[in-house]
């Protein structure tokens, strides 16, 4: 009964979304929740086809294995501060252009391909990127990394930005990471050094 849902309002008070619940839902565009939810459930939004964007609230704290699989057109992800775990293949098959972390870390299991990646947002809130983490991301041309990066030899990874050759524009707030991320990134036209 839910498949020809458009635009979905989580009312208020509920704290988890229920598994499986909503996946294959084509027709969804929008999903909207409140902040009593912390958890989305294991194949939630799974096939989703009709989603562009998804935002986790602050207010999430768990992602389910496979919550947001295959949701094929999804061009932009914000990941809220509050995530603290994001199971295997949570966000598998998702291929955005804009890509927006404030949570403490970034999980590589949370599988957010990054091969069609244009622009990189990491919020003051990141402490550390794993190695690799960007590398070989052809398509990124512009990257901000806020002023959470603050144990540099282990925040920022020599390979986290290996390979990304069409790199043009870097800003970044934290210390001594500036020869570390321009090394080898020819294609680099601006770099601009917050406070």
């Amino acid at each position: 009964e839910n498949k020809e849902i458009t635009d979905l309002a989580i009312p208020d008070g509920v704290t988890t979304i229920s598994k499986g619940v909503f996946s294959n839902c084509s027709h969804l565009t929008s999903v909207t929740y409140p902040s009593s939810v912390t958890n989305i459930g294991s194949s939630a939004f799974m096939g989703c086809t009709g989603l562009k964007k998804i935002i986790i609230p602050d207010s999430i704290k768990s992602i389910g294995d496979s919550a947001f699989y295959n949701c094929f057109y999804v061009d932009s992800v914000i990941i809220g501060k509050g995530l603290i775990e994001a199971a295997h293949k949570s966000f598998a098959g998702l291929r955005p252009s804009y890509l927006e972390y404030h949570n403490k870390r970034l999980c590589p299991s949370n599988n957010i391909s990054a091969q069609k990646l244009e622009k990189l947002i990491i919020g003051d809130e990141v402490e550390s990127i794993p190695a690799g983490s960007f590398r070989g991301c052809y398509y990124l041309t512009t990257v901000y990394i806020g002023k959470g990066l603050t144990n540099v030899e282990y925040a920022l990874n020599y390979n986290s930005f290996s390979g990304c050759r069409n790199l043009t524009f870097v800003e970044y707030h934290c210390e001594g990471i500036g020869c570390w991320f321009a090394d080898g990134q020819k294609s680099l036209k601006e770099v601009v050094i917050g406070d």
